[in-house]
């Protein structure tokens, strides 16, 4: 499960061992990910996973878009598709401050 907004956390969860208490997260500060999108007009799709490999975020891009995707900081996998199928991978260590990642 992931929660996402004033705070983040990130957890799994096992629903028939937690009973009838309440599911409580503890939510830790987020840090942005600002992205900014110049493909000229092309489609391009981002992928981001987590550093056990669960996919967090997955969006298909247009042209002009800036926007931030807020994330807990640590080591995450970006995948990026081109308009021609083409997967290019990239490693981001996202620390308290944030970083910009500009597409392509």
């Amino acid at each position: 499960m992931r929660a996402t907004g004033r705070g983040g956390a990130i957890a799994q969860l096992d629903t028939r061992a937690l009973g009838d208490r309440p599911l409580v997260l503890h939510l830790a500060a987020e840090a942005d990910l600002r992205l900014e999108v110049k493909t000229g007009g092309a489609a391009y799709e981002l992928r981001i996973h987590d550093a056990a490999g669960n996919l967090l975020w997955g969006q298909w891009l247009q042209d002009g878009w800036r926007l931030p995707i807020p994330l807990l900081p640590g080591d995450y996998r970006l995948e990026i598709t081109e308009p021609s199928g083409k997967v290019t991978t990239r490693a981001l260590q996202l620390g308290a401050a944030g970083a910009d990642l500009v597409i392509p």
